[in-house]
Order: structure tokens, then C-alpha cells, then sequence
């Protein structure tokens, strides 16, 4: 297994199935579910993207090989016999080439995206974004696709002459009303609004940077290649996508490509628990209370969560990443002693939302540091815990806390909680 190709590209790989997920998370898609994306200064190609496949054999040992089909099932081939079924093919059950959802004539990767009657173009590029959508998100996303919708067009107005989409900015008008002592928002990369919420495999999906082969038979094994097509040289063409990826991918300007070889559809397992978590209490200053400037009131006390989570080894492609969204458990030590595997004793601390604040469920956490991230003693408050807080826990009552932390990562995979936080001393990192 490797990946080769344009490093500005990126794919990864991981083979999902009912054993892969914990029975209280939502259920996984079975198959090779993938993941790709581009260096932020390239922005996203004109032309879409593509995804391809072709057949690894699988050696029987008596002469004969397994291979995939070109749908969900598989085939016993003969060596002589073998040339003539390597090719490279479309996955399956994907309109391609993989656009963003949205219309714009001068994004001709809209192409793709097929409009009803008088469907209004929003509509139908909902409906295309969405068709790819598979995973509990999906309701919710599809509630709020109006408010991402505007983002997108700006991202692709005037096409390349309107500029890099990755330098394009999006600004924010000040609130009606408001006078010049209003704090106001400066104006943000329209590329990185875009893309906020792509940790979460539903919105992956909607903006055609993630995909699941639900035809690749199990015992198969393949090759997966992402195709971005910068300057539209294939014109939405995919049988001329897979010609040239038949001849070899020679150069062609405009036209970048990643292949990560020899994919089994094995499903993987369960996603490691984050190790590690640490509770550090932290030095809050008073603050003034409501309405009332010159009174000031002391929050009760502070925590600060620091964990380890390990590279997932089990992705394919890229350099693994790691779980980069959590949820964070609270209940009172009291609670947690008398059944600290009863989680329903232990509440959820919502901190960020991302892109998509689900205001009535837990909320995925996005890490804002690592426990390597040491301190410089000189540039932090006395008695501040030795990492930077990946989670920060205001307002605690007084008296003994305790958590669990659950991890997330890029295919959807949730982990069991981790054990019980250990409390450490601030200062010095000892524990208590």
C-alpha cells in the first residue's frame, strides 16, 4: 500500500463496516470510504474532480485470482487472462465529474449538476450536493444549505478571472444600528468558510471532497485515484478521464493526480479511546457581573483538558491524521465514584460547533491544541498547566469533577470514552 502521485493533491482511505463503529454512535456506510483534498493555495479545480478504481488481483494460490468487478461483486480469472481486466473505471454510483453545489456558468464543473424545468438553480444544486450525502448530518445540512449557498457563489463568481479561490475574501456589513465603538469582523478567506465544517464526513460529502465505494466486494482489493481537473482540460468529459488514466496519467497541463494503491475492504475497527486525559485547574480572574460594572464576582474555579490520541495507522494514503473532534463528559466526582461506566450520568460541554451548532444535541469539540505544545514559562499566568488546554471547562461549581473525553475522526468512527480524567497539580504537572 502507497500513494503516488502530485503531493499537492492528498487522499486517504479507510475500509468501514458494522464492526468499525461502537452501537451507540450512528451506523457507518459499509465500504472504502475516501477522503481527498487540495493544498489550501490551489483552491478547488474548475473542472471538478474525479474518482477512479481499478482491480488489484488477489493471488488464490492454485493459478487463479480474485478480482473486483465494475460492480458489487467479484470474479476468479485465470493469469493469461488478467491484462485485459486491470483498467482503470469510475467508481461507482458517483455523478461525475464532483463538483461544489452550486451553478455558475463560469464554474464549469456545474455542468454536472442537472436542472429540472424551472427548477431554480439553488434547488437543484441542493439536490445534487445531497444525493452523495450519506450519514446522520444529512437532515440537519440540508436544513442550513441557504446560508452556505451564498458562500459558494462568491467562491466561484467570474470563474479564474475573478481571482484565486483562495484569495478571495468574504466581509460582513456592520449591524443596523450600531455605532463606530461596535466591535466588527474583518473580512475572512470565502475558501475557509467554505470549508469549516469538512471534519464532519456529511459535509465532506456534500462539497465532493469525500466518498464511499459501497461496490467494492469484500475480499477485493484496489487502487483508488483522485483526479482534479484545474483548468477544465477534460471539459466534463469522464470517458476521457479514464482513457488518460489508462495510458498512464502522462503530464497534462492543468490536471493533477493521487493514487493510494491496494485498498482492502477488510473494515478496520474500532477507533482507540484518547488516552491520557488530564484535568488541570485554572487561574480565572473575578469578572463583573451583569448590569452592575463596579461589582465584580470571582468565577467558582476553571478546568483545563489535555489528551493523547495515536495516528490512525489504519488509513490509507497521506500521512495518517489524527482524531481531531471530541466530545467532553462532565459529572461531579460524587457521581462518577458510585458508576463511573454509567454515562448517562455524565453531561455533555458543548464549546464549538463548528460550521453547524446542533443547539439539541452534544456537539463535536475541535481540538485547539496538542499536549506536545509545551509552555514558555515566561509568557503564561502562574500556576497555568504545562500544555495548552485542548478543552477549557468555565464556571465549575466548587468542589470534585470528573470527565471523559470520546474522539471522532475523518470517516465518522466515534471511540468508547476514555477513562476517568486524572487531576494534576497547575504548576508543575504532578498529579494530585
Amino acid at each position: 500500500m502507497g500513494v503516488t502521485g502530485d503531493p499537492t493533491l492528498h487522499i486517504w482511505a479507510l475500509a468501514v463496516g458494522p464492526q468499525s463503529q461502537i452501537a451507540s454512535a450512528t451506523a457507518l456506510p459499509f465500504g472504502v470510504h475516501l477522503r481527498w483534498g487540495c493544498d489550501r493555495a490551489a483552491g478547488l479545480p474548475w473542472g471538478g474532480f474525479y474518482l477512479l478504481r481499478r482491480p488489484v488481483p488477489v493471488d488464490n494460490g492454485d493459478g487463479t485470482f480474485t478480482l473486483g468487478g465494475t460492480s458489487d461483486f467479484t470474479q476468479t480469472v485465470q493469469a493469461d487472462d488478467l491484462s485485459g481486466l486491470l483498467g482503470w473505471q469510475l467508481v461507482p454510483g458517483l455523478v461525475q465529474p464532483i463538483a461544489l453545489p452550486v451553478i455558475d456558468p463560469d464554474y464549469p464543473a456545474s455542468a454536472a449538476i442537472t436542472v429540472q424545468g424551472n427548477e431554480k438553480s439553488e434547488a437543484a444544486a441542493k439536490a445534487y450536493g445531497f444525493a452523495r450525502v450519506k450519514g446522520g448530518l444529512k437532515a440537519d445540512l440540508e436544513a442550513r444549505f441557504d446560508s452556505l449557498y451564498p458562500v459558494l457563489q462568491a467562491m466561484v463568481a467570474q470563474g479564474p478571472a475573478g481571482g484565486a479561490m483562495g484569495d478571495r475574501e468574504t466581509t460582513f456589513a456592520a449591524a443596523p444600528g450600531g455605532d463606530f465603538r461596535d466591535p466588527e469582523l474583518a473580512p475572512q478567506s470565502t475558501l475557509d468558510l467554505a470549508l469549516l465544517g469538512v471534519a464532519y464526513p456529511e459535509y465532506a460529502q456534500l462539497l465532493g471532497l469525500y466518498a464511499i465505494d459501497a461496490a467494492a466486494a469484500p475480499g477485493t482489493r484496489w487502487d483508488y485515484a483522485v483526479v482534479a481537473d484545474f483548468a477544465n482540460t477534460f471539459n466534463g468529459s469522464a470517458g476521457d478521464v479514464v482513457a488518460w488514466a489508462d495510458a498512464g496519467m502522462p503530464l497534462l497541463a492543468g490536471v493533477r493526480a493521487r493514487v493510494v494503491a491496494n485498498i482492502g475492504t477488510e473494515p478496520s475497527g474500532l477507533l482507540p479511546r484518547p488516552t491520557e486525559v488530564r484535568a488541570y485547574t485554572l487561574p480565572i480572574p473575578s469578572m463583573p457581573v451583569a448590569g452592575k460594572p463596579q461589582t465584580v464576582q470571582p468565577y467558582f474555579a476553571a478546568a483545563g483538558l489535555v489528551w493523547d490520541c495515536a495516528p490512525l495507522t489504519e488509513v490509507q494514503g497521506d500521512p495518517p491524521p489524527r482524531p481531531n473532534l471530541f466530545k467532553v463528559r462532565r459529572a461531579t466526582q460524587a457521581v462518577a465514584a458510585k458508576d463511573p461506566e454509567n454515562l448517562d450520568a455524565f453531561s455533555f460541554k458543548p464549546q464549538l460547533g463548528l460550521w453547524l451548532p446542533l443547539q439539541d444535541k452534544p456537539v463535536w469539540h475541535l481540538a485547539s491544541g496538542e499536549p506536545e505544545w509545551v509552555r514558555q514559562n515566561s509568557s503564561l499566568p502562574a500556576h497555568w498547566p504545562p500544555y495548552a488546554p485542548q478543552f477549557v471547562d468555565p464556571q465549575l461549581a466548587e468542589g470534585w469533577h470528573a470527565w471523559r473525553v470520546q474522539a471522532m475522526d475523518w470517516f465518522g468512527r466515534v471511540s468508547v470514552p476514555s477513562a476517568l480524567a486524572q487531576w494534576r497539580n497547575g504548576g508543575t504537572g504532578r498529579r494530585r
